[in-house]
C-alpha cells in the first residue's frame, strides 16, 4: 500500500487545517509511516482527533503499521472524547504516549489508565497539565508503583 493511500493521510488532507495538510505532506515525503507520530500543537478538537485515531487504527490493521510512540500533546480541545477514542482505538502496544495539556478530565484519564494497564510494552507516559482529580492522580501513582519500569509524568 502506498503511503498516500493510507486512511491517516486522507483524513489529515481532509481536515480544514493547514497544519494537518502540512503534516500529511511531511508524511508522504517520508514514503513510510515512521514508528513515532506526533500531532502536537495542531489545535485539534476531539472530533478531529477521533478521526485521526480511527484512521490510524484502520491503517494499523490493513497496512501493518507498527507505532512505538504517539503524541497528541498541546491540543487542549482533545479532551475526554479524544482520550476515550485513544484508549479504544489504539492497540495497547505503544512504548510511549504524550497527552500533555490535552484538556483531559477524570473520565478520559480513567480510560487512558485502563489502556495503560493493558500495555506490557509501555515505557513512558507524559500526561501532565490535564484536569485530573486528586483521586485519579493517586490511581496513576499506584500504577507507577506497580510498574516501576514506566516513566510517568503527571
Amino acid at each position: 500500500m502506498l503511503i498516500q493511500d493510507l486512511a491517516l493521510i486522507k483524513v489529515l488532507q481532509a481536515l480544514d487545517r493547514l497544519a494537518c495538510k502540512d503534516k500529511a505532506s511531511q508524511l508522504i515525503e517520508l514514503s513510510a509511516i515512521p514508528r513515532t507520530l506526533a500531532f502536537r500543537s495542531l489545535q485539534l478538537n476531539a472530533e478531529e482527533a477521533e478521526k485521526i485515531l480511527e484512521a490510524l487504527a484502520l491503517d494499523q490493521k490493513l497496512a501493518s503499521i507498527q507505532l512505538e510512540s504517539l503524541s497528541f500533546s498541546n491540543n487542549p480541545n482533545f479532551g475526554d472524547r479524544g482520550a476515550r477514542a485513544f484508549s479504544t482505538l489504539i492497540t495497547p502496544t505503544l512504548d510511549e504516549i504524550g497527552l500533555v495539556n490535552c484538556g483531559i478530565q477524570d473520565a478520559g484519564g480513567r480510560a487512558i489508565l485502563q489502556w495503560m494497564k493493558q500495555n506490557n510494552q509501555l515505557r513512558m507516559v507524559c500526561i501532565e497539565n490535564n484536569q485530573f482529580s486528586k483521586e485519579l492522580r493517586l490511581a496513576f501513582r499506584e500504577f507507577q508503583e506497580l510498574h516501576k519500569d514506566v516513566l510517568l509524568i503527571i
